[in-house]
């Protein structure tokens, strides 16, 4: 759990920060977009054995991988809801003399939040299997080195547990985020069933 904490702490300020000068930079956007779909392609299965043998059994390998698998859905997310602004609502803020940074807090970001924490929702399931393959391949404890001990001494019951263990970890903290989700953004849940409605209710 402390290396899916610091991992997706990691990954989320990363990605925050990322989405936000790409959606306030345009060529930005274009140049970067294209490197982030690209990472997808990276295989985890040869990347995170060559960042335990440069990073050591520590913490570092962990969150490495754990940023590599999570970046990107939250990134997306972030960007496909900025994408939801109308621009009636851009031209309607601006009207009122509303800055950039105005137009970013009161309506891009509020508007981009249902989308951001879907991201989150994904990510966070992935931040658990990143730790633990992490583990796997090169760890002095933790759940991936138990499963990889107890495959080595066909202890086929202990891995089993181990797999219970990691599903419990990530359906609890896929409920967390969207518990916060409930709290943050009451009324996404709401109109979730009423996508074609105003905010009114009335269409």
């Amino acid at each position: 759990m402390s290396e899916v904490v610091v991992g997706f702490g990691a990954s989320l300020l990363l990605a925050v920060a990322t989405a936000v000068v790409m959606d306030l930079v345009p060529a930005i956007r274009r140049s970067v977009y294209p490197l982030l779909v690209g990472s997808q392609a990276l295989p985890v299965l040869v990347v995170a054995p060559i960042l335990v043998l440069t990073l050591g059994f520590g913490l570092a390998p962990k969150v490495v991988v754990i940023v590599l698998l999570t970046f990107f859905p939250i990134v997306v997310g972030l960007l496909d809801g900025f994408a939801a602004v109308t621009p009636e609502a851009s031209d309607l803020l601006r009207s009122y003399g509303a800055s950039k940074r105005q137009g970013l807090w009161l309506l891009r970001i509020p508007t981009a939040l249902p989308s951001f924490f879907t991201g989150l929702r994904i990510a966070v399931t992935y931040a658990v299997l990143g730790a633990v393959y992490a583990e796997y391949v090169g760890s002095v404890d933790g759940l991936g080195i138990w499963i990889n001990t107890s495959q080595k001494a066909d202890r086929i019951d202990l891995v089993f547990g181990a797999v219970g263990i990691v599903l419990v970890l990530s359906v609890a903290l896929f409920l967390v985020v969207g518990v916060i989700e409930r709290l943050v953004i009451p009324w996404a849940g709401t109109g979730r069933g009423r996508r074609d409605e105003g905010p009114s209710g009335l269409g």
